[in-house]
């Protein structure tokens, strides 16, 4: 019972920490592409 409790806990906090892990660069890219449009556009 322990080792399944122990694998089933293991298994979400890897979930919680590759979805932490996208968020993080899906936030990078919603700030970074905006800017780089307006860098864009400057250069045009």
């Amino acid at each position: 019972m322990c080792a399944v409790r122990g694998t089933k806990l293991y298994g979400l906090r890897i979930k919680k920490k590759s979805q932490i892990k996208n968020n993080y660069k899906e936030n990078i890219f919603k700030k970074f592409i905006p800017n780089l449009k307006k860098n864009l556009y400057k250069f045009c």
